[in-house]
């Protein structure tokens, strides 16, 4: 039991390296009382939870449709978020309504790659237990999350950087990789 949670925790830890990246980006943007940095590591580990659970249950029955097409979801959505921050006035989005969808859509993007792993282990011939996993996937993509953000706003305000429009460019970058299948 013991080797299966390293497993499940080092697989958690890789599956986190995109929100790892993309909540620095957000940490570096972000104001000192701004509520998505606890909003958008909350999503990302409930969707590394959700989506391993849900796509575990459901097993072959979509893989090839969503493992096929993963790289183009991820893709559209970076794409689109990196357009929406290069067209806004670079101040801090005041609604709130927009800050939720913001890190809903980043959560989904930097997720999806979970979907995968829920595949492969809904029709792996090894019993996983599908509910630990993900449990533990959830934990550690939060974690990591959140103390990247904190990280990162911490340093951006020691050295006063604005790095909105950047953020923006690297949203586009990050699309343009996950369409190639770069990332």
């Amino acid at each position: 039991m013991d080797n299966i949670i390293v497993l499940y925790i080092v697989i958690g830890f890789f599956l986190s390296i995109d929100a790892i990246i993309i909540s620095t980006t957000h940490g570096l943007c972000i104001e000192k009382n701004d509520f998505t940095k606890y909003l958008l590591p909350s999503f990302i580990g409930a969707f590394h939870i959700i989506f391993p659970l849900i796509f575990g249950i459901i097993g072959g029955l979509v893989k090839d449709l969503i493992v096929d097409y993963s790289h183009i979801i991820s893709s559209v959505l970076f794409i689109g978020l990196g357009i929406s921050v290069l067209l806004s006035k670079g101040d801090n989005e005041k609604c709130i309504s927009k800050k939720i969808l913001y890190c809903l859509v980043l959560a989904i993007g930097v997720s999806i790659d979970s979907v995968a792993v829920g595949i492969s282990f809904g029709i792996s011939s090894t019993d996983h237990n599908i509910l630990l996993a993900a449990l533990i996937f959830g934990v550690v993509s939060f974690s990591l999350s959140f103390l990247s953000i904190r990280f990162a706003s911490k340093v951006s305000k020691k050295i006063e950087l604005n790095l909105h429009k950047l953020s923006g460019i690297f949203f586009l970058v990050i699309g343009v990789l996950a369409y190639f299948k770069v990332l």
